[in-house]
């Protein structure tokens, strides 16, 4: 035999769960909506060396300020995914041997982008270079300084 107030309690919990789902629905319809309406913009090229023309693999694109970034591949080709409302944002292009680049990215078009780098030269001062000390010496020099550098301790003497 059923009890008459659990059977209540039973159609009135049914009751509200029915209408929380009802109220809840439109609102997980609206985040879904919301996530689609960012708009991606792709951006893609290739940067290539500026004298000779050839492609540069392995090439740094990093959108300053933040942790946005992404390389190019062994053919110099990039591809580089933004949200639409970044359009005044900078790319530093930068590698190895190469002047750094600074391209705001309203400047680049969709595709097709070709992004020629200059090299960039470094001189060095003059290296010298000298025959390594004997191992020897320099165990007999410890060993003629160990009075100088123990002078507190008995031990070592």
């Amino acid at each position: 035999m059923i009890n008459y107030r659990y059977k209540k309690y039973r159609i009135f919990r049914g009751s509200l769960l029915l209408l929380l789902v009802f109220l809840i629905q439109p609102y997980l319809g609206l985040k879904v909506v919301a996530q689609d309406t960012q708009k991606i913009v792709e951006y893609k090229g290739t940067v290539v060396d500026a004298q000779t023309g050839d492609a540069l693999p392995f090439v740094n694109l990093e959108i300053a300020g933040t942790n946005i970034a992404t390389v190019t591949n062994s053919e110099g080709n990039f591809s580089l995914k933004l949200d639409e409302a970044m359009p005044n944002a900078k790319v530093a292009i930068t590698y190895s041997g190469y002047k750094k680049l600074l391209v705001i990215l309203k400047d680049l078009a969709k595709t097709n982008n070709e992004i020629a780098l200059s090299a960039q030269r470094f001189e060095l001062d003059e290296v010298s270079i000298s025959r390594p000390k004997d191992a020897y010496t320099l165990v007999a020099k410890v060993f003629s300084n160990r009075n100088q550098n123990y002078l507190d301790t008995e031990t070592y003497m």
